[in-house]
């Protein structure tokens, strides 16, 4: 009993952390987009980041650790090890995409009008390596204390929400790439 009194502790901080660090990768996607915009990039609405996205993750951080509390979900070292390598996985891809983009990553959807997809470094062998990251992370936190319906669930509204921005994303970087897109603030795609 006290090692799941013990783990449900653990389980929390990190969840914890997780929200803070969500709230870190707000901090620099918001200092990142204003970078762009004073280089006449384009902010293109509907991608999907938005109220949409930050009620996804707000509900996962707190399905988890429902789960976890109330379902009374058992801790296994085998499940934790497991989900910690993965987890370790989702944050080095996460990582590889923000260091390879800088000032290009952020949360919304930016494009330079002229420029191209980025083709270098991780990119060159992951087309959204940042998104396999979340997606890994959605799935992988929860199984820390194996919280299986909060990643089964969530993974899904992720793929959906995912799959809403990758045809935003990829047509607004196509429309930039040929020098469609302009630079007022704001487009729509």
């Amino acid at each position: 009993m006290e090692l799941i009194a013990e783990s449900k502790l653990w389980f929390m901080l990190i969840v914890a952390a997780m929200a803070l660090q969500l709230l870190a990768l707000a901090a620099i996607s918001a200092r990142n987009v204003a970078c762009q915009i004073a280089k006449g990039a384009v902010i293109v609405d509907g991608s999907g980041i938005g109220r949409l996205n930050i009620a996804l993750r707000c509900g996962w951080l707190l399905a988890m650790v429902v789960e976890v509390d109330v379902f009374q979900r058992p801790f296994s070292w085998p499940g934790f090890s497991v989900a910690a390598v993965v987890t370790a996985l989702a944050f080095a891809l996460r990582a590889a995409s923000m260091w390879q983009l800088g000032v290009r990553w952020s949360l919304p959807t930016v494009v330079m009008p002229g420029a191209q997809p980025e083709s270098e470094g991780i990119y060159r062998y992951l087309r959204h390596p940042n998104w396999f990251g979340v997606v890994m992370e959605i799935v992988s936190i929860p199984m820390l204390h194996g919280a299986w319906l909060t990643a089964t669930i969530f993974l899904v509204l992720e793929l959906l929400l995912l799959h809403h921005r990758a045809r935003v994303e990829t047509d607004a970087l196509r429309a930039a790439a040929r020098g469609a897109i302009h630079s007022p603030l704001r487009v729509g795609v």
